[in-house]
């Protein structure tokens, strides 16, 4: 099964701003792969940019209900 942007953010969809910004700090600071411990992580680079996206797009209150709306 595809993640969702939700999955990537380790958040419910009904999850606050809030609880979207400060997982999103969390994860970033874990899975950035300028980290030494992510260096050989397979698709390391790739999956930070998800998660940039996802946030990017959840972040904002009118991306975030287009993207539900699919």
């Amino acid at each position: 099964m595809k993640k969702t942007l939700y999955d990537w953010l380790e958040v419910s969809p009904g999850a606050s701003q809030e609880a979207i910004s400060a997982s999103f700090q969390r994860l970033s600071e874990k899975m950035n792969p300028d980290r030494e411990e992510n260096h050989f992580v397979p698709n390391a680079q790739s999956n930070f940019i998800l998660l940039k996206e996802a946030y990017a797009t959840l972040s904002d209150p009118l991306l975030r209900r287009a993207y539900d709306d699919k």
